[in-house]
């Protein structure tokens, strides 16, 4: 029996607040590294080489989690994932806190990024599957927004705390936050119906009717039919009917949007140091950019579900291009820079989320 769409519900709400919060902790857990860069490197004498040793421990780890753990969630179900993962980062995050060596550091932060990058996929598979069916889009925007927002607030602390008590005890309080929020996921978040519906584990028709129950829809007398097994994935599939040119420029836009991103996001507070700005302004230029890219996100999202998705995405990051190049080659008074820096991160984080959208369909989680 399909679902009924009744528009919004408690339960519908919680999911998708829920959905903010862990992309917003994701944000924090990430950046974090940015903000305290500097403090770091002047406290171990850390070289430009080993900060970016450490800013690509957490993208290899992400890599990683995106293609080899994300995917359990179809075998475990995506709560249980998404508890354990953000168990593993709250971990990692506390003994990072205390890491006596670069090594320690470096796998710490792989391990971390491994979580995020499992959590950032099965998030937003959880929120798209509990929002109205007419506001899907919107509600996955809404979704990853809360990844730049959760940097901004971490980049304002940073500010205030930083200078104060240290970059130990900026991670510790990272961690804290983690810790705080497990228990309210255990509390609050279900498993999906499309989950539940799909695998049908033990007891899947009363975990599905509960479910069902909060949400307002009409309880199932019996599951449906499992769905057949879906047949192995030949990745050779995505280059034939003509797609081959398609499927290229596809896959280097989206790797040339992440790396470019994440340079960004990873350097734009050390570099900011380097260029003259004080520690605390340096963190705002880097809290700028990500809120830029809070607000970049929601603007591309519903501009896209107005003009096309991929026609916006591609003005979008045509736009950051030129912004990231001023950025770097102009020496600007500080207001100038703190404004370059929000508008950089409007065009950049927006267009990469658009453009990570523009193939999310298509990925099996």
């Amino acid at each position: 029996m399909a679902a009924v769409d009744i528009g919004w519900t408690p339960v519908r709400i919680a999911v998708v607040a829920l959905s903010f919060l862990l992309n917003a902790l994701d944000g924090m857990d990430i950046v974090i590294m940015s903000y305290i860069a500097p403090v770091l490197a002047a406290d171990w004498g850390l070289t430009p080489e080993n900060l970016g040793i450490v800013f690509s421990a957490s993208l290899a780890g992400m890599t990683i989690g995106c293609l080899f753990v994300a995917p359990l969630a179809d075998k475990w179900g995506r709560r249980p994932l998404i508890l354990g993962m953000l168990s593993i980062i709250t971990l990692c995050m506390l003994i990072s806190s205390f890491a006596q060596t670069l090594s320690e550091l470096v796998a710490a932060r792989f391990v971390i990024g491994i979580g995020i990058g499992a959590i950032l996929a099965g998030v937003t598979a959880i929120a798209a599957d509990f929002a109205p069916p007419a506001r899907r889009g919107l509600v996955v925007s809404m979704a990853i927004a809360g990844y730049p927002l959760g940097a901004v607030t971490t980049g304002l602390l940073s500010a205030h705390l930083l200078p104060v008590h240290g970059w130990r005890f900026m991670l510790l309080g990272a961690g804290t936050i983690s810790l705080i929020v497990i228990p309210v996921i255990f509390l609050i978040l279900p498993e999906s119906q499309d989950y539940l519906m799909r695998k049908q584990p033990r007891n899947a028709l009363a975990r599905l009717n509960r479910l069902r129950a909060r949400l307002g829809e009409e309880v199932l007398d019996r599951l449906p039919p499992k769905p057949a097994a879906t047949r192995t994935y030949d990745a050779g599939e995505v280059f034939g009917g003509g797609r081959k040119i398609g499927t290229l420029c596809l896959w280097l836009g989206i790797f040339m949007g992440f790396m470019t991103f994440y340079f960004v996001v990873s350097w734009i507070t050390q570099l900011s140091v380097r260029a003259g700005l004080p520690l605390d302004r340096a963190i705002y230029a880097g809290a700028l950019f990500n809120l830029g890219g809070f607000v970049g996100t929601l603007i591309v999202g519903w501009l896209g579900s107005r003009h096309g998705l991929p026609r916006v995405t591609t003005i979008t990051m045509m736009i950051a291009a030129c912004l990231i190049a001023l950025f770097g080659a102009l020496s600007m008074p500080l207001a100038m820079t703190l404004t370059m820096a929000f508008l950089a991160g409007m065009a950049t984080n927006g267009g990469f989320n658009a453009d990570s959208e523009v193939i999310r369909p298509g990925i099996p989680i």
